[in-house]
């Protein structure tokens, strides 16, 4: 799919959902990697040149044959490394260098407001496991990978993966999906200051660095008192009087307090003041001068 943001630039959003390891991670593993090669060698022959950006469950780490093909655009072996690829640049990398894993995480991994997405020794273990059949744990499987060019744009410290508790909720029957998400803030020509998150819509308005990061129409138990909304500050702090969120229905819900520079913070609904539509909803975030400054749309977690 092409993409023209409100600056006007244009770039390309491909998805790939690669074979998963169910039948034996060795006995997959060609599966992988043969269609990393073709989707290699599509990209360089319909848009050599263009800006575009991968994504999707590969299914393996950043590590493996089948996403060093990918980095490299030419054949290639699994091995550790952390080098910047030539033909596309893994984004998220870094999050497997750290040990950050997307795939395998539930309730029981939960600590306090979030939910821990570091499982140490996982990116040792996945290498040395890799003609086995056995399972191999929690894993880096969701990545990002974007053309050189893009690669500068992104903030790398902006990779993460999703760690909102509401990621987790239920079991593997009523959950969403045993999968967290990863993101990337990015700066686009004619848009440096309105962040692309790869969850959310990007920002109408561009004003201060201040965004909606996670809305959540529909927690667990009561909704009164309970509902909450994640905003997330990428420039200088931002002091929030005046700023307000307005819902679908036109309800309303007058911010206070500040939110940091680079910082997130979570605002729990007070009683009574706004309501989610627990159906999915519509959330703006309006400046103090009355204007949109961002719309994101959301389903419920569960």
């Amino acid at each position: 799919m092409e993409l023209e943001t409100p600056g006007g630039y244009r770039f390309w959003v491909l998805v790939h959902h690669a074979k998963s390891r169910a039948e034996g991670r060795g006995d997959t593993e060609a599966r992988r990697a043969g269609a990393a090669a073709r989707i290699a060698a599509l990209l360089k022959e319909r848009l050599a040149g263009q800006p575009l950006v991968l994504m999707g469950d590969f299914n393996d780490n950043p590590d493996d044959r089948a996403l060093n093909i990918l980095e490299s655009g030419d054949p290639a072996a699994a091995r550790l490394e952390d080098e910047r690829g030539p033909f596309l640049d893994n984004l998220t990398e870094s999050l497997g260098a750290d040990d950050q894993v997307s795939f395998g995480r539930n309730s029981g991994n939960v600590e306090g407001e979030r939910m821990q997405t570091r499982a140490p020794g996982t990116r040792q273990h996945n290498f040395d496991q890799l003609r086995t059949k056995v399972h191999n744990g929690d894993q880096l499987f969701d990545q990002l990978l974007v053309s050189p060019a893009r690669g500068k744009a992104f903030r790398r410290g902006s990779v993460r993966v999703f760690d909102h508790p509401a990621a987790a909720w239920g079991n593997d029957r009523d959950r969403a999906s045993d999968h967290l998400p990863v993101y990337a803030d990015v700066d686009l020509p004619g848009d440096a200051a309105a962040p692309v998150l790869a969850a959310f819509s990007a920002p109408a308005k561009k004003a201060a660095g201040l965004r909606i990061a996670t809305p959540l129409p529909d927690p667990e138990g009561r909704d009164e008192s309970h509902e909450q909304v994640t905003l997330a500050c990428a420039g200088a702090a931002v002091a929030l009087k005046g700023w307000k969120l307005c819902g679908r229905s036109g309800n309303e819900w007058a911010l206070s307090g500040s939110i940091g520079a680079g910082q997130q913070r979570v605002l729990t609904q007070p009683a009574g003041a706004f309501s989610l539509n627990n159906k999915g909803d519509k959330v703006s975030l309006i400046s103090p001068a009355s204007q949109e400054h961002q719309r994101v749309s959301d389903r419920p977690a569960r």
